[in-house]
């Protein structure tokens, strides 16, 4: 399947398990495009969910809560250049984080991040296992005025923690 916006595909995928898009879109008319691969007919069921995008502030976000094999948007918008930390606050670190810049370019992965960003809006994407139960989660997100970070001290010391042991985990899979 694909999704279009006017002339232009945004996004594409198939193949094995179909097809589940999640992406950030302006207002406007947009096209959901699905065929079938190869000679192969074309079977199953279609479905498009509309979710509105949570807008972030500094600081904790609400309680959310992803259920299995969902994904769910968050927007945050940076004031100037600056250090950015950004996390999530969940009982289980079972769920998948991508962060995209307004030109949807992936910019990192993973829960627990922290960089250098400029001005301008973007996306968290934030997804749960599809074999898992509903995860309750609320994001948390730092530096949003630019260089002025004005976080407690025990705050980051525990996103740093987790930064580095997540890294960690990571690179020793």
């Amino acid at each position: 399947c694909a999704l279009a916006t006017g002339p232009r595909v945004v996004a594409s995928q198939g193949i094995g398990d179909g097809c589940d898009l999640v992406r950030v879109l302006p207002a406007g008319s947009h096209r959901v495009l699905v065929r079938a691969f190869g000679g192969a007919p074309l079977t199953g069921t279609g479905a498009v969910d509309i979710d509105p995008v949570v807008t972030l502030d500094e600081g904790v976000g609400p309680e959310l809560v992803a259920a299995p094999g969902e994904s769910r948007a968050l927007r945050f918008t940076l004031a100037a250049d600056g250090e950015v930390g950004i996390g999530l606050k969940v009982d289980a670190d079972t769920l998948s984080c991508t962060l995209r810049d307004g030109e949807d370019a992936l910019v990192g992965d993973g829960c627990h991040q922290f960089h250098r960003l400029g001005q301008g809006t973007y996306q968290l994407f934030v997804e749960a296992p599809p074999d898992g139960p509903p995860q309750r989660f609320s994001p948390v997100v730092f530096g949003l005025k630019g260089s002025q970070v004005d976080v407690p001290d025990e705050w980051l010391r525990e996103f740093f923690g987790r930064v580095k042991r997540t890294q960690a985990t990571e690179v020793t899979r």
